[in-house]
């Protein structure tokens, strides 16, 4: 689910996840609605249905005992009488139809009924043929009392209908509660996946910027996602990328000179200062060279100054050739170099002079197909802390040691002391 969503826009996103939590609660509304409205509809019906039985019923019984009535009457009094005994059966006879016409009257009950109007009928009968009995006239009649019990019946109903009401209502409220838990379930979880999708990145960016701040500009943010997050994490990438050239190369400008590619005077000091500390709290030795090319100036004024550089290129390329890759080559200013001996006494520096030394005066510089040079260098030794007690008076000593070879001769190695 995390990874369909990453690969949406931060907008899309948005609208995914409000519309995942929007469907349910719509989904339970309308649900809700719609089974309320049946619910409601159906026991309405029901209701309805039982009152027109009950009310029928009633109204059926109310006819019955009223023809009874005047019926009765016949055989005690005489005269007129206030209303007619025959429009009280047909009005019973009609309350009779009504009911059986009913639709909501069911079969059995349908049955019952045409046993009532046949059991009125045969007692009306009786009763009319028995006018000299009136006793027979003050007792109701058999139709009346299972008339009483439908009707009886059809009150139990409707308190049965009522309690139905009343459970389906009930019910329907639980429903309505789970599905609003569950929708408000699906709208967290959403909502936590969204805000994780989203804060996700931003922490991992947030980080990267922290971790960039701190100049770490190798670290990569992931940008693995498609979306507004991952753009500008790739986009991040890119200018740390960028930056991380640029202060390589600005770290290779400000420690290295542009024309030999060795270290620079600046970095040897820095070096130099590493390794005197180094040195001292550990108690070993380190070695420095000193080298100048003999007659520079004759070479620059003979065959100018590219000539000169070329010379220098090629020095500073043998001295990378013999030295280890723990030694460090500065060039010191001009035609003079330096070379950082760590863990080295003076014989082995010595040793290593001389082979530069010979190496260099066994080369020669092809200028063009018409020039070749030669040069040789004088080169002057110090070791820490044999000839000297810093890292300043090394280097004093090491150029004594020059001043001597290039005063002596040239083309040679001499150690300070």
């Amino acid at each position: 689910m995390k990874l369909a969503l990453t690969r949406l826009s931060l907008r899309a996103r948005i609208f995914a996840t409000v519309g995942i939590v929007s469907l349910p609660l719509a989904a339970t509304a309308i649900g809700a609605a719609v089974t309320l409205g049946n619910t409601v509809y159906t026991l309405d019906q029901a209701i309805v249905q039982s009152a027109d039985r009950l009310d029928t019923a009633v109204r059926l019984q109310s006819r019955i005992l009223s023809a009874e009535a005047l019926t009765g009457d016949r055989t005690v009094a005489a005269g007129p009488r206030p209303a007619s005994p025959g429009n009280e059966v047909r009005a019973a006879e009609a309350a009779f139809d009504e009911m059986l016409d009913s639709p909501s009257l069911r079969p059995r009950e349908r049955m019952l009924v045409g046993k009532v109007r046949h059991e009125w009928r045969s007692e009306f009968v009786r009763r009319t043929a028995m006018l000299a009995r009136p006793s027979a006239a003050q007792n109701p009649t058999q139709a009346v009392h299972i008339l009483g019990a439908l009707a009886d019946a059809y009150r139990h109903e409707s308190e049965a209908l009522r309690s139905q009401i009343e459970a389906g209502t009930r019910r329907l409220r639980w429903i309505v509660s789970a599905a609003v838990i569950a929708c408000l379930s699906v709208a967290a979880a959403g909502g936590a996946l969204l805000a994780r999708s989203v804060l996700q990145p931003l922490r991992a960016l947030e980080r990267g910027v922290a971790r960039f701040a701190d100049d770490e500009l190798s670290y990569r943010l992931p940008a693995e996602d498609n979306d507004e997050i991952g753009g500008l994490a790739r986009a991040f990438n890119r200018m740390a990328e960028r930056l991380e050239t640029h202060r390589n190369e600005l770290r290779e400008l400000s420690t290295h000179d542009p024309l030999t590619g060795l270290f620079n005077r600046r970095e040897f000091e820095q070096r130099l200062q590493t390794e005197r500390r180094r040195a001292v709290r550990y108690g070993r030795p380190f070695s420095l060279l000193m080298l100048d090319v003999d007659h520079f100036k004759d070479i620059n004024d003979r065959y100018g100054h590219p000539c000169g550089d070329e010379v220098l290129t090629t020095l500073a390329d043998l001295l990378r050739l013999n030295v280890r890759p723990m030694d460090a080559v500065c060039r010191y200013g001009g035609e003079e170099f330096a070379a950082i001996l760590p863990e080295t006494g003076r014989d082995g520096a010595l040793v290593l002079a001389e082979r530069i030394r010979r190496t260099v005066q066994d080369s020669t510089i092809v200028l063009d197909a018409a020039r070749q040079v030669r040069a040789t260098v004088s080169i002057g030794v110090a070791t820490f802390a044999t000839d000297a007690a810093d890292g300043g008076d090394v280097v004093a000593a090491a150029d004594r040691a020059l001043y001597r070879a290039k005063h002596g001769g040239r083309n040679r190695v001499l150690a300070d002391g």
